[in-house]
């Protein structure tokens, strides 16, 4: 190939590709924000998950929450009010994608230092999609004193406002 021809095929492609970049630009773009507008309407909120052990100082649980109505993404899970259950609680991730989750906690501290009230035990973070208010469900899988002992307990769930 000659010196000219390896010019004129340089810039036969600057051209070309200078065409497509014009004509890319000229074309209408959708923003984000149509796209946004035109799908179901995206909010955040939380739920407390609250436990009151009657009176015995809570060591451990195992709670399972559960979304029975509306389009409920669970996007995260913190711990509790008490010192005790201040760190997020375990749970399972697959059930997470399941729009529920099954969350347990336990502490080894002293009966005194434990909570025999009722307590925020965690707060569940939730994207919901769409105009339908959520409701949940929940179990009491397991709640226990010191020594492993079981107890007699009740969850409630406080939904906080939506974002």
């Amino acid at each position: 190939m000659t010196r000219v021809a390896a010019i004129a095929i340089s810039i036969f492609a600057m051209l070309a590709a200078a065409e497509a970049m014009r004509a890319a630009q000229s074309q209408p773009q959708e923003s984000s924000d149509a796209h946004r507008e035109s799908g179901p309407a995206i909010r955040f909120a939380t739920v407390s998950v609250m436990l009151d052990p009657e009176g015995a100082p809570l060591a451990a649980y195992q709670v399972e929450v559960k979304a029975t109505r509306g389009d409920v993404k669970i996007v995260g899970i913190e711990g509790g009010e008490h010192a005790a259950y201040g760190e997020p609680p375990y749970y399972d991730p697959a059930a997470m994608r399941q729009e529920r989750v099954i969350i347990g906690a336990f502490s080894t501290a002293a009966a005194a230092s434990l909570p025999a009230t009722a307590t925020r035990i965690a707060t569940i973070h939730l994207q919901i999609t769409g105009d339908v208010e959520p409701t949940f469900a929940t179990d009491l899988m397991a709640a226990a004193t010191t020594g492993g002992k079981p107890i007699k307990a009740t969850i409630q769930l406080k939904t906080g406002p939506s974002r």
